[in-house]
């Protein structure tokens, strides 16, 4: 449930046990005993509460009459831009995928390997924010979306 061996990204061997530690926590208690539609469904819940707190989302909503399933939408298109588009993510997954074949203990590896990413603190401020900013920019440049 770590990294590849040898990936630590400059962290020292304590701060790595509690990242490991952490993201097993999340794996035990969210998705391991759940469907891998299941834990997803559980995922974008607990995501789009992060992405509610965002200002511009808070007053788009705020005129939405389906203000719900705006933003569970909208959250599932950052986690795809964010399998799409983040090497971290991208280099987790493959490292996951190597690890297991089992197919629900892969999906359980991916959602809590991408819980415990988005909810990073970049300036006091959830990796998932960031790139919500990273996706809104991205769809705004190309007149896709409006927020």
């Amino acid at each position: 449930m770590g990294r590849p061996k040898g990936d630590h990204h400059g962290l020292s061997s304590e701060k790595m046990t509690q990242l490991i530690n952490y993201r097993y926590r999340i794996l035990k208690k969210r998705y391991l005993n759940k469907s891998p539609q299941g834990g997803y469904q559980s995922l974008i819940k607990r995501l789009s509460l992060i992405i509610l707190k965002y200002p511009p989302i808070e007053r788009k909503i705020r005129h939405s009459a389906n203000h719900q399933q705006f933003i569970l939408r909208l959250t599932g298109q950052v986690l795809e831009y964010m399998l799409n588009h983040e090497p971290e993510v991208q280099k987790t997954l493959d490292w996951i995928g190597q690890c297991t074949h089992n197919p629900d203990l892969r999906a359980a590896f991916v959602l809590a390997s991408l819980e415990e990413y988005c909810c990073q603190s970049v300036n006091h401020q959830p990796l998932l924010l960031h790139c919500l900013r990273h996706f809104l920019e991205e769809q705004a440049a190309k007149n896709v979306i409006n927020i």
